[in-house]
């Protein structure tokens, strides 16, 4: 995710504020945050990438959509690094 002066967010400040955005309620920008944040980790980083993962699952599966894509991201983050 680029920020206005073209330079490149951290996936980590990703995570933490969809982390916030949760907490406030703000699940549409949250989830935006977390796709980006599964996009951009480096493949070395899968305990963040499964992370984030479980939490956009975890959304979805609260709002009632998206449940086979939710299945299927607890099934990679699982892969990737288990509970």
């Amino acid at each position: 995710m680029m920020i206005p002066d073209g330079s490149e967010i951290e996936p980590g400040f990703l995570l933490e504020s969809a982390r916030l955005l949760i907490d406030q309620g703000n699940t549409k920008d949250a989830e935006q945050q977390l796709k980006a944040a599964i996009r951009t980790f480096p493949k070395t980083s899968k305990t963040e990438t499964a992370e984030s993962m479980r939490l956009l699952a975890k959304i979805w599966i609260k709002e009632e959509r998206n449940q086979d894509a939710a299945q299927a991201l607890i099934q990679r983050a699982e892969a990737l690094k288990p509970d």
